[in-house]
């Protein structure tokens, strides 16, 4: 059986969402500025930011199966899905994306 060790120490790094590759993690860092991270879950390393400093409270959701970009909620006004590529520059996916029937429907 392997230990269990703490992954993250500050009070603000939260909403934790896991890559699939069953060894990276991502989390928001809520500081002054919020970030999401993404790390490996062994602790093994440092967390490399993913998202650039936000005014807003930023929400890491899922991965596509090949975990190469992270669908991510911006909270303002409004709740916003962003979609971001490593190195990338994050784009709009749904503006006001409060209502997930909502979204399905005009999808469909």
């Amino acid at each position: 059986s392997q230990a269990l060790s703490r992954l993250t120490f500050g009070a603000n790094e939260l909403y934790p969402a896991w890559l699939p590759n069953g060894r990276d993690i991502a989390y928001l860092n809520y500081q002054k500025d919020a970030d999401i991270f993404v790390k490996p879950a062994d602790g093994s390393a440092e967390g490399e930011r993913l998202t650039g400093p936000d005014t807003y409270a930023v929400f890491p959701e899922s991965f596509t199966p090949d975990g190469r970009t992270l669908a991510y909620t911006r909270v303002g006004g409004t709740a916003s899905i962003y979609l971001v590529t490593e190195g990338g520059e994050p784009a709009l996916f749904e503006d006001q994306a409060s209502s997930p029937a909502k979204i399905l429907k005009r999808r469909l």
